[in-house]
């Protein structure tokens, strides 16, 4: 979901050489790798963020399917998705992080493939 306008953000940094602001409050995807590395750089870790969260949902909807490969890719993206939101400085998408695990922890004893 925070990963969507990844791609819009990207194509806004390598032609203006400037994060864009949200509604002029900050400045989007603008943690410590915006300082610390180049405007390439940071449109790649933007397209691999998009990557990952296409990759969230295809294991959404393996886990729709009652797939236990969605729980295992779901439960896997997790720690990578973790250091995006660190070196993106976003906050509100460790809560549903955690959420995730939870439901995904729930949902474990119902997947095909899973021992009852």
């Amino acid at each position: 979901m925070f990963g969507v306008p990844a791609v819009p953000v990207a194509i806004f940094l390598a032609e203006q050489a400037v994060l864009p602001s949200l509604w002029g409050l900050f400045a989007m995807y603008a943690g410590p790798w915006s300082s610390r590395f180049p405007d390439d750089r940071m449109v790649a870790l933007l397209l691999v963020y998009f990557g990952l969260a296409l990759a969230a949902v295809l294991s959404g909807w393996l886990l729709w399917e009652m797939r236990k490969a969605g729980a295992v890719l779901n439960l896997g993206l997790l720690p990578v998705e973790a250091i995006c939101w660190v070196g993106f400085a976003l906050h509100i998408p460790w809560f549903f992080g955690i959420a995730r695990f939870a439901l995904v922890a729930l949902a474990w004893p119902e997947l095909s493939g899973s021992r009852r």
